[in-house]
């Protein structure tokens, strides 16, 4: 009798380990579809209307005509003009009338302003209507 219920029990596990490892055979499979099947490989087709790159022309054509094309060097340094950007980006003389806004942080003012050091100080020049 209890040979019976461990055979029996022996069964129920050699199913279910039978099915687990259909499952995971399933998913095996569908991987490898996926790294190595058609959606991971770029499939180009042969077009006998378009012409190999590499192919070597045929016998009786002659190649095709060259021409000489002039050659130039290309200048590496700007050359400014007094109009130009000037150090601050912006195309104006000092007659340009300019407005100063200081915007503070409000981490610098009040009780706690001792706890903080200034690192940096922003400068932005914009222009403005």
């Amino acid at each position: 009798m209890e040979n019976a219920k461990l055979i029996q029990e022996k069964d129920k596990i050699i199913t279910q380990l039978q099915e687990q490892l259909f499952c995971a055979q399933q998913q095996l499979d569908w991987f490898k579809r996926q790294l190595f099947g058609r959606k991971s490989e770029k499939f180009i087709e042969d077009n006998p209307q378009q012409p190999s790159l590499f192919a070597t022309a045929p016998a009786g054509t002659s190649p095709a005509p060259t021409t000489e094309v002039k050659t130039h060097k290309r200048s590496s340094q700007k050359k400014h003009n007094d109009s130009d950007v000037n150090e601050t980006g912006l195309r104006f003389d000092e007659s340009v009338p300019q407005e100063i806004i200081e915007l503070s942080a409000p981490e610098l003012q009040g009780e706690n302003s001792n706890d903080y050091e200034v690192v940096d100080i922003k400068e932005t020049t914009r222009l403005a209507q």
